[in-house]
């Protein structure tokens, strides 16, 4: 298992910027990472990506020293060990609503003594050949990067607690979920969400533990940065939106 390059930014408080990503294309990845984008989340919750194509994504971003994170599908310790096995240096999970559900997400990433990860001789250790396992789980431990995706009412209302568990790295904010769980949906300045989100920021600022969120049209990821976020995010389709954009009308006037 590599350096987490992620989890030491964002310990050293580091403004960091990733890339969400939906397909199987490793030039993308590549291309990310030679523009200096931090991070991409390979995201296995929406999109048609199966483990094979979030291992060999894995195994670019590594070649490309950009950091991979697996967005699951839900809170389950049996699904997210097989992409921890494959690679991913940290796992975004969403629909966390408690104390409870957060210490379950994070004593599945992680070994003895913090958690309870299934042990093996997969591609993330070494294939078993590489430092002897009691070294790998000490080491994998120490760099891996739990985040939580804050995306329901409940997890606002018990946002202290959720914080303070060991484990939990961080939380990214998940705002079109959040406005459909307050009956707004896809309504992300709705003054419902905006209150809801305020809540979490000054919870996170308070605990010192990192927070992001997506840039969306008309947003400027300064805003963010100036707000206390330390990651700011945006889709590959976002991005070759705006940039297809940008030169159709610079061509076509």
């Amino acid at each position: 298992m590599r350096k987490n390059l992620l989890k030491e930014k964002l310990l050293n408080k580091q403004k960091v910027v990733g890339c969400g990503i939906t397909v199987c294309a490793p030039m993308l990845i590549e291309v990310l990472a030679m523009s200096g984008v931090d991070y991409v989340i390979i995201d296995y919750e929406h999109s048609a990506l199966n483990l094979s194509d979030c291992e060999h994504l894995i195994r670019v971003a590594e070649n490309a020293n950009i950091t991979p994170i697996v967005r699951v599908p839900m809170n389950e310790p049996q699904l997210m060990i097989r992409y921890l096995d494959s690679g991913a240096q940290g796992i975004l999970t969403p629909g966390v609503a408690n104390k409870a559900e957060a210490e379950k997400a994070a004593e599945a990433v992680r070994y003895y003594p913090r958690g309870m990860r299934g042990l093996g001789a997969s591609r993330a250790s070494g294939y078993g050949i590489g430092m002897p396992l009691n070294e790998f789980c000490e080491y994998a431990n120490s760099q891996m990067l739990l985040i939580l995706s804050m995306e329901n009412i409940e997890c606002v209302s018990n946002i202290e607690d959720i914080l303070s568990v060991d484990g939990v790295d961080g939380l990214w904010f998940g705002a079109n979920d959040l406005s459909q769980s307050l009956g707004v949906p896809g309504q992300t300045r709705h003054p419902l969400v905006r209150e809801a989100l305020e809540k979490a920021r000054q919870a996170c600022l308070k605990s010192g533990k990192p927070f992001g969120g997506v840039v969306r049209k008309g947003e400027s990821p300064l805003d963010y940065y100036q707000q206390g976020y330390l990651s700011v995010l945006i889709s590959v389709p976002s991005l070759l939106s705006s940039a297809a954009k940008d030169f159709v009308k610079l061509a076509k006037g």
